[in-house]
């Protein structure tokens, strides 16, 4: 298996903020946390989503992964991070989002995420929007009876005509969690 060539780093993101995914603030009522916590934009599919930069390590393009047999229907396979084995997770499978999957194709971007330091999961996106600071846009808190569990509320961009779907990053987390014991 050659997987020298699996991956290109496209972008990297620091940890702005003091983390935390709870209540907000409307814009010009003060910011949602302590700092400017930031929040990483991609797309799947019609919609933007997004999880706080304290979760992201970086997005790569990756070229090859190896399948996983009798895996989860979620995990596509794993891939080479800097010599480090790292899962590629279908996110619209694994967080069970209305959105229809990505489309794998020889070359996918990944939403590389993090938790004390190492890479969890490449998550499939479909393509990179930006970096935005909460007190950007107006923080709107979900619908708890409506809305699915993995959304923690939504932020309107009104200067960009954009409202992205907040993902709680705790919530994502056991989703990641889950798929190794199916």
């Amino acid at each position: 298996m050659d997987t020298s060539r699996s991956t290109n780093d496209t972008g990297s993101f620091g940890t702005g903020g003091t983390g935390g995914t709870g209540g907000g603030t409307h814009r010009g009522e003060g910011t949602r946390s302590e700092g400017a916590e930031t929040v990483c934009v991609f797309w799947l599919g019609e919609r933007a989503y997004g999880i706080s930069t304290d979760f992201v390590g970086e997005v790569v393009a990756i070229d090859s992964w190896v399948p996983v047999p009798g895996s989860h229907a979620a995990v596509e396979g794993l891939f080479n991070l800097r010599g480090a084995p790292v899962a590629l997770i279908d996110m619209v499978s694994a967080l069970e989002l209305p959105e229809a999957s990505v489309a794998l194709d020889d070359s996918v971007i990944a939403l590389v995420l993090r938790r004390d330091g190492g890479p969890i999961a490449g998550l499939v996106i479909d393509r990179m929007e930006s970096v935005v600071r909460y007190d950007q846009g107006r923080f709107a808190a979900r619908d708890w009876a409506a809305e699915h569990a993995v959304v923690s509320g939504f932020l309107d961009m009104d200067d960009r005509e954009l409202v992205v779907t907040l993902l709680d990053p705790e919530v994502v987390t056991d989703r990641l969690h889950d798929l190794s014991f199916q």
